[in-house]
């Protein structure tokens, strides 16, 4: 009898180590380092652009604009990919896209050429971004997956944080030193053809699209992998899982994206949207515009930059702190927690602008993106059934990316009418709404992927035997 989707969550599930080579763990994080690098790293760059290029400040705009359009598409076209042709392919072909675009950034001969290839830079980098996340979720034991995702993603944060560090070295060192810094994410593309063989296929993607052979093959290999590391037996698989009912295999892909404006799926498709909005308005306001409105309060370029660092610093301690207690707390109580500690200290920060509390807000906004990343990435695949997980992911977080899109006006508008606290406020104020949403989703720690599978419930009521073998209490 072929394995089903249940099967392959419980045998999974019950795995206590990472079940896959370590070098594919690698593999993801470099995935996100070079994403996330090439996601700011065109605020270092772009000023070299305009000069070799006499394009104007206006001219930058349009690219910094295009590249965010490319990254709304690129969430958007990784979501059908991933869910039609599987998450290794989709993966593979945002990374591939993502050097493509980044190359042809480099040696671009024009702004129109340079301005494209940002589009197309932002766009892979995008979809590779929002790929790993299903596909770490979907290949990780269900008591560790957080922890798993954190790992893939703390590099990615590295990257980010890195990016004015190594901008600061190279930069200035070299009148091509902006073609460099463009160059740099183009090494992702190099890692994954040379690994893409060692990529498993997620199996519950495989058996969700009649392809249950192939899935057992790499349920028995992950297995095997965990034997030859732990001795003794295996944990036993979960019976009670592998009883549940399950939807049969579906090899057609007409009218997957319209099941996610219908019930049950509707309610996470919005209400995820909008945590994603709330979080993007204030993060890509900070990023594209935080030294701007430094400069506007009266501090001059360097101080300006050097008070930003401290972005850098809290984003790797929001990803090492998102490591430490992803799997040990609610990942949607510890997501609340934190964002509204931070925000407190930007609205305070917004009252009271002495250096100190700068220094201190930068750091908390760069807490929230540490740790927000891997978490909110985690916690919204978890919600949506495998056969359309990577789609719910990317329409919701592409829905959010509007307020990416948004923010920087939002921001000036904010300036403009109360001044360099008005900003902050607004960054704050965000930050605090998005908790309302964020409270009506359902705690995922060591939750079964499969219990979102369409049919089946995603809300037991207490005490049931589906929520002893789905659910962590809330």
């Amino acid at each position: 009898m072929a394995i089903t989707e249940s099967e392959v969550g419980a045998r999974l599930d019950r795995l206590p180590i990472w079940p896959h080579p370590k070098s594919l763990l690698f593999m993801l994080g470099a995935g996100f380092f070079f994403a996330y690098f090439e996601g700011v790293n065109i605020g270092i760059a772009l000023p070299g652009a305009l000069d070799q290029f006499n394009a104007s400040l206006g001219d930058g705009a349009r690219v910094i604009s295009l590249g965010l359009w490319g990254t709304l598409l690129g969430t958007l076209s990784s979501g059908y990919l991933s869910d039609r042709k599987g998450r290794r392919a989709a993966l593979f072909c945002g990374v591939m896209l993502c050097g493509a675009g980044s190359l042809l950034s480099a040696f671009a001969p024009s702004l129109t050429v340079f301005t494209g290839a940002r589009f197309l830079a932002n766009m892979g980098s995008a979809a590779a971004a929002i790929t790993i996340g299903s596909y770490l979720s979907e290949l990780s034991p269900a008591a560790r997956r957080g922890r798993h995702v954190a790992t893939a993603v703390i590099p990615g944060m590295a990257g980010l944080a890195s990016v004015p560090f190594i901008g600061l070295a190279v930069v200035p060192a070299f009148d091509a030193g902006w073609r460099i810094m463009l160059v740099i994410p183009a090494l992702a593309a190099v890692i994954y053809l040379a690994g893409y063989r060692v990529m498993p296929e997620s199996p519950r993607w495989l058996v969700t699209h009649g392809r249950a052979d192939e899935a057992e093959k790499i349920v028995r290999r992950a297995e095997d992998h965990v034997r030859s590391r732990i001795p003794g037996e295996l944990p036993p698989v979960d019976t009670r899982q592998t009883a549940r009912p399950v939807a049969a295999p579906d090899t057609k892909e007409g009218g997957q994206t319209r099941k996610l404006f219908q019930a049950p799926n509707l309610r996470w498709t919005i209400l995820f949207a909008l945590i994603w909005f709330g979080f993007q308005v204030p993060v890509k306001s900070v990023l594209g515009l935080g030294v701007e409105l430094l400069t506007r309060r009266g501090f001059d370029i360097a101080q300006s930059i050097a008070l930003s660092i401290g972005l850098s610093v809290g984003v790797v301690i929001g990803a090492l702190l998102a490591f430490a207690v992803t799997d040990m707390f609610p990942r949607k109580h510890s997501l609340a927690a934190l964002t509204a500690t931070s925000a407190v200290l930007i609205i305070l920060m917004g009252i009271f602008p002495t250096t100190a509390l700068i220094v201190v807000a930068w750091v908390a906004m760069g807490m929230v993106i540490g740790f927000s990343t891997p978490l909110l990435n985690l916690i919204t695949a978890e919600h949506f059934p495998t056969r359309i997980r990577n789609r719910g992911a990317s329409v919701s977080s592409a829905l959010g990316d509007l307020g990416g899109v948004a923010g920087p006006y939002i921001a000036v508008a904010a300036f403009s009418a109360v001044g360099f606290s008005g900003a902050w406020f607004a960054f704050g104020g965000f930050l605090l709404v998005l908790l309302i949403p964020l409270a009506m989703t359902r705690n995922t720690n060591g939750t079964a992927l499969e219990s979102v599978t369409p049919g089946l419930p995603t809300d037991a009521p207490a005490g049931s035997e589906e929520e002893t073998v789905t659910r962590t209490p809330v």
